[in-house]
């Protein structure tokens, strides 16, 4: 979807003051032509810096479970420990990864295909 908004971008933006060389340009671009798509990118972005920010507590969760597990055989203080609370977190830190990867790339593609639906519309209305 990125070639084809890009390939399009490029015959539309003539102007050599605009220089598509990232792709951070284009989609600012294909933001900018779609100012109804910006709410739904600010939308989805949330819910990925949200899943990041559950899936660095549950990092540091599990590595606090790592030294708890490791500390209950030498001190009677953990020996108690569950260690079943330690394989939650780590389900944990593995699920809120791939659901972090997803809800970005949705942020990130959002504008791409916006912005060709809109130019397929204008096509067919000329």
């Amino acid at each position: 979807m990125f070639k084809i908004a890009s390939a399009e971008m490029i015959k539309r933006v003539s102007d050599a003051d605009q220089k598509l060389e990232s792709f951070n340009s284009y989609r600012n671009i294909a933001m900018s032509e779609t100012p109804e798509s910006n709410q739904l990118v600010y939308t989805f972005m949330f819910r990925a810096e949200l899943f990041d920010q559950l899936h660095t507590i549950a990092v540091l969760t599990s590595v606090f479970g790592v030294f708890a597990s490791i500390l209950s055989y030498c001190v009677d203080f953990f020996a108690d420990f569950n260690f079943y609370w330690l394989v939650l977190f780590l389900i944990l830190v593995f699920s809120l990864r791939s659901g972090w990867k997803r809800f970005y790339t949705i942020s990130m593609n959002i504008p791409f295909s916006l912005y060709l639906t809109k130019i397929k519309k204008t096509k067919e209305g000329e």
